[in-house]
């Protein structure tokens, strides 16, 4: 478990979220089978993503949905320099497999 030492905000769905210091969360949900293939769930660059991601999940956001967080999910994975067909298959994975609300 990772815990958040500073807050950030988060500007998604049409609103600006403050994401709390102290927010805790797992890193990607990643199965082991697939970090040679993917990487591991600690890899820097898929942290910001499972965090904000993981903060969706447990406080959805007004306006947000499962199918929009996955989105904006693989949106910060690419801003932080996941390749393109990487973050794709993440963000497939997600919406197939993590959490759902409407």
């Amino acid at each position: 478990m990772y815990k958040l030492l500073r807050g950030f905000p988060v500007a998604a769905f049409g609103e600006v979220y403050e994401i709390p210091a102290g927010f805790m969360w797992d890193g990607a949900s990643i199965p082991r089978f697939f970090w040679r293939i993917i990487g591991g769930p600690f890899r820097p660059e898929f942290m910001k993503a499972s965090c904000i991601h993981d903060w969706m999940c447990v406080n959805k956001p007004p306006h947000s949905t499962s199918a929009k967080a996955a989105e904006y999910f693989g949106n910060v994975l690419r801003n932080c320099g996941v390749p393109k067909r990487k973050a794709l298959l993440m963000v497939k994975a997600v919406k197939w497999f993590g959490p759902k609300w409407k």
